[in-house]
């Protein structure tokens, strides 16, 4: 189902854009494989706004439904529905964020931005999800408080996209050094350092030589060495 999705974005980019934007062929010489990546950075920034349409009107839709419930509500309902409304859009713009960093990331290094761009995708096929979760939770019972879809909404989900934000700034970082970090904390920009900075303790970093690496997070617990845990591993730039 989300590779469908991130295959109709691209198809649809296609035909949207016709021959003025298409994608260019190369040959990566790590794996021997092919890779189609976008052929300029213009064409680049037009298939990030056309990824960005797939999940803005739900965005547009989800926050409507949130006024609508604040309108005659009380005060503590009011603040919640705010605290639900800034989340909200502190992830669309963090999701907004790491499409754009994946595209241009892609476009500049097609071998070593592949699997970015494609987790990146992954990651908007998810929101898009929860999105529509929100809207189903309260459309099916109109008693929901915005606090109990907010619990439901931000039970440990989003360290998923946080945890793809360091994964690509690993991958960015092994193409400009031919090495992985010792430590976590030697990536540069501030959107990995935000990541790192709201997963904290919830995240391990192991360094395992200068081709690989190992993270491990919490699940949905927020605990880690727990059953629900999660590892993703990278090898010579490339998430395994």
């Amino acid at each position: 189902m989300k590779k469908l999705f991130i295959c109709s974005i691209l198809i649809s980019s296609y035909f949207l854009y016709g021959c003025s934007c298409t994608y260019k062929s190369m040959l990566c010489p790590d794996t021997n494989t092919p890779v189609l990546y976008p052929k300029s950075q213009r064409c680049a920034k037009r298939y990030y706004s056309d990824a960005v349409q797939t999940f803005s009107p739900s965005v547009k839709a989800t926050v409507k439904l949130i006024n609508q419930v604040s309108i005659t509500a009380d005060i503590g309902l009011k603040n919640e529905a705010i605290t639900l409304k800034e989340k909200m859009t502190s992830e669309d713009q963090l999701m907004q964020g790491v499409l754009f960093t994946a595209f241009l990331s892609h476009q500049q290094r097609p071998c070593h931005g592949d699997a970015t761009l494609a987790k990146a995708l992954d990651d908007v096929a998810n929101y898009k999800v929860k999105l529509e979760t929100i809207r189903a939770d309260y459309n099916n019972n109109k008693d929901l408080r915005p606090k109990s879809i907010l619990d439901k909404y931000y039970d440990g989900k989003d360290d998923g996209t946080n945890v793809g934000i360091v994964m690509g700034a690993l991958d960015r970082f092994y193409a400009d050094n031919t090495r992985y970090p010792t430590d976590i904390i030697q990536l540069p920009g501030s959107l990995a350092k935000k990541a790192l900075n709201v997963l904290g303790a919830r995240l391990i970093y192991t360094y395992e030589s200068d081709e690989a690496y190992k993270l491990q997070f919490a699940g949905q617990d927020y605990k880690l060495n727990t059953s629900d845990d999660k590892i993703e591993k990278g090898f010579k730039g490339k998430s395994k």
